[in-house]
């Protein structure tokens, strides 16, 4: 089996499907969460 990409990659492709569950979650969260987990004063 070639590899044409790193995209062809089955740890890419479970990777970016993770990458997107978490992104999907992480917008459910209240804003001051985010903010809180990353440091961000405003």
């Amino acid at each position: 089996m070639a590899f044409q990409t790193y995209k062809d990659l089955e740890i890419y492709q479970l990777s970016h499907e993770l990458a997107i569950e978490i992104h999907k979650v992480s917008l459910s969260l209240p804003k001051f969460a985010f903010h809180q987990s990353c440091g961000i004063r405003s």
